[in-house]
Order: structure tokens, then sequence, then C-alpha cells
């Protein structure tokens, strides 16, 4: 009964979280040597976690499971972006006429939405069916995007964070903005933002006695 589920159960697994202790521990079983599937999972697992370089490109197991919804992955070149299908196996790649270099794409919950700066205002487009469908456009200027939860946050050079909440219905769907919320904030010169659990953390570049340093707002 093992043999029959144990495969399964490491292809939904999310490795990453686990030990290198733990895999090694696995990886010498007998019932896990007898399946080659398992153990090349379980290989792929250990070089990667002792590598420690998450900062490049992860093995397509160490981000999606088979009980994943994840559907792409965008690679922004210029005005190029390349996608990634889990589902169908393959890359596809697709101009967005009109973006600039400076456009930036973000992936919110397996979703791929792209910002794009019209004169003075922000144009918000989301990947459907192969094409770019715009949602909205803003009023103000980008300096920082984050995808946090169901919504996107955007900073401006205005000291205005704009929170667009993204309905969460079927990812195959075209999904629609629920509502957009407008925050002031004092953080003059935002350099990062990072989404950690519930909680969202600024960078923010500062000068103190000729010492440059960092602070960070949550």
């Amino acid at each position: 009964m093992r043999a029959l589920h144990l495969h399964k159960l490491i292809k939904s697994s999310r490795y990453l979280l686990a030990s290198e202790d733990c895999i090694k521990n696995l990886l010498t079983k007998t019932i896990t040597q007898k399946n080659t599937q398992i153990s090349n999972v379980l290989l792929e697992a250990l070089a990667f976690k002792s590598s420690s370089k998450f900062n490049g490109f992860w093995p397509k197991a160490a981000i999606h499971r088979d009980g994943s919804t994840l559907e792409h992955v965008g690679v922004m070149c210029g005005t190029l972006i390349g996608m990634y299908s889990f589902k169908k196996d393959k890359w596809f790649s697709h101009l967005i006429e009109g973006l600039q270099r400076d456009a930036q794409v973000v992936n919110l919950n397996g979703r791929l939405f792209g910002l794009k700066r019209i004169e003075d205002a922000t144009e918000m487009v989301h990947y459907f069916n192969s094409n770019w469908v715009s949602m909205l456009t803003l009023n103000v200027k980008i300096h920082l995007v984050l995808p946090h939860d169901k919504s996107i946050y955007i900073f401006s050079s205005e000291n205005v964070i704009t929170k667009c909440l993204i309905a969460s219905e079927v990812t195959t769907s075209e999904p629609y903005i629920l509502e957009t919320e407008h925050f002031s904030h004092t953080i003059g010169n935002a350099k990062y933002a990072m989404s950690f659990h519930n909680n969202i953390f600024v960078f923010e570049s500062v000068r103190n006695n000729r010492v440059d340093s960092t602070a960070v707002h949550s």
C-alpha cells in the first residue's frame, strides 16, 4: 500500500520545506530506492537544497507540485515576455505593443499582470487567452509594484500606495478588480518592497552623518 501511494505523495509535497537530513533519510529507505521516479525527485531536491542558490532559476518541482494551480512563470526582456506553462509544458513568447522597458510584470497567485506607463498615468493589463486585456487606468506614476495576498500594491512617486484588490475566481477566467484604495505614507525614498506572511516590508534608503543606511517599515 505504501509503495502504491508514495510516488503520488512525493510529487504532491513541497520539498523546499524539508531539511537536507530529512531528504537524505528518505533516500536511504528501501521503498524509495526501489522507485526511480521517487529517488530522482529527492535527488533533485537534495542537490537544490545544497546549492543554496534561491535567487536563480528554480527547478519546476521546487515551485510547482501536482496539486498546484500555478499556470505561468514570466520572464521579462525589454518589451518581450516569455511565459512557461506547466500545464502545457512549453514556452510562449508575447510582444506587448507600446510596453516600455521600465514596464513591470507581476505574478499574483499564478496569474500575470502588467503595468505600463501612459504619459502621467498607469494602465494595468491582465494576460488572458493569449492576449493582454486592459483592466483599469490610474492617474499615478509607478515607483514600486508588489503582489501581496489577493491584491496588487502600486507605490507611486507622490508618496501614495494604491491597493487593487483582484477577484479570486477560477484561475482560467478573466479577473476583475473588486475595489481600489489609496493610502498616503511618509516613506520618502522607498527602494524595495517585499511580501512576508501577512506583512509588507518597505526598504528605504537614508543617509545619516554621511553614512548610507537602510530603514525598514512594516
